[in-house]
């Protein structure tokens, strides 16, 4: 069994708005691994065994990705926390 580019972005869940992404990204790491692709009828497909191992790559960078997010937000909200409490100094002073 075999699986296409779309099939292996819907396993990996996300919206319908992100699917486009997601393609594309599965499509980079199919090239990044320099995976062959055999063509059935008019679609390309990759056998399962590179299947799980595109989606376990794809799934390790996407925590990476998400654990950086996080930090930046929580960077954001120390920072909006430090103004609020400069803001309010000045008020106080006014």
């Amino acid at each position: 069994m075999s699986k296409t580019v779309r099939e292996i972005a819907e396993t990996m869940g996300g919206s319908a708005e992100n699917l486009v992404k997601e393609k594309q990204r599965v499509r980079d790491e199919i090239k990044r691994q320099k995976i062959k692709t055999k063509k059935v009828g008019n679609k390309f497909v990759v056998s399962d065994a590179d299947v799980e191992s595109v989606v376990a790559a794809l799934k390790k960078k996407s925590v990476k990705e998400s654990s950086k997010k996080k930090e930046d937000n929580e960077e954001l909200l120390r920072l909006i926390n430090s103004l609020k409490e400069e803001n309010s100094e000045l008020r106080s002073k006014n």
